[in-house]
């Protein structure tokens, strides 16, 4: 376990070294958000959506982006690029576990992607439309901390087997836009699912991106039953399962496939 800590320690010490890139990626990651922000004001002012709606609008949006800060994984890239060059090579070989090598990578980028959200709240967020209608009850806020937990798992194990992909084919990095294009579908990364047809939103519930940023946010702006939350919790952590013990699979046949030759 202390190799791990040691991972975090190393990889916060990047976070602050790296700073002026992270705050680069940021404000790239927020400039749709505000043009979207934008939009919803604007059609508010002429009367085309109601006060509520835009708030309302305005505060999913402002949702997403908090949300991808702390449960995104971005170790896709490079990862299949070492798959491909064979510097993976030096990664498996050593006495840690790879998985959780990138599992403390990761979780300590999401911890700093913390940092970078508190000048929001400051800035970007016109804050009547976000405490009008955010309703932060214990019960709800603890449902909502637990959907985040198991949806970051949940991405976790997506990334790492589309890294996986890279051992049998080339091109493997086609399959991170596809799942972008996924999040953006089936997970209201884009916009609220409710802009989407029916039969969108009921093949979106049966998938894990459903629980990405769709539930998290509803659960945040909405009340849900007891009955309700206990079930989405109990299905959140079965594609959590479903997902490590897929993820397993493919690593074995992977590494039963995989050979390389220097580095």
């Amino acid at each position: 376990m202390r190799k791990y800590w040691a991972f975090c320690k190393i990889t916060w010490q990047q976070t602050i070294a790296y700073r002026g890139e992270s705050i680069v990626w940021f404000i790239l990651e927020a400039i749709p958000m505000v043009y979207m922000m934008n939009l919803w004001i604007s059609l508010q002012k002429f009367g085309r959506i109601s006060t509520d709606t835009a708030g309302w609008l305005i505060t999913y949006q402002f949702l997403t982006l908090c949300i991808a800060r702390l449960t995104a994984h971005h170790f896709d890239d490079w990862v299949i690029d070492d798959i491909k060059d064979g510097s993976i090579s030096k990664n498996l070989l050593k006495p840690f576990s790879f998985k959780g090598y990138l599992m403390a990578n990761e979780l300590t980028w999401r911890i700093s992607g913390l940092i970078y959200l508190i000048p929001t709240f400051l800035v970007l967020i016109p804050v009547r439309y976000l405490l009008s209608t955010v309703h932060l009850q214990f019960q709800q806020l603890l449902f909502v901390i637990i959907l985040l937990i198991t949806s970051f798992f949940q991405r976790f194990f997506v990334s790492y087997m589309i890294t996986l992909a890279a051992y049998w084919f080339d091109q493997a990095s086609f399959l991170i836009h596809l799942k972008w294009m996924f999040e953006g579908m089936f997970g209201g990364a884009w916009l609220p699912i409710e802009f989407f047809p029916m039969w969108l939103r009921i093949v979106s519930s049966m998938t894990p991106f459903y629980f990405w940023f769709t539930l998290p946010i509803r659960g945040l702006i909405q009340p849900i039953p007891i009955s309700e939350q206990l079930i989405y919790v109990s299905v959140s952590i079965l594609w959590v399962l479903l997902l490590y013990v897929l993820s397993r699979f493919l690593e074995k046949r992977a590494l039963l496939k995989y050979s390389a030759t220097g580095n």
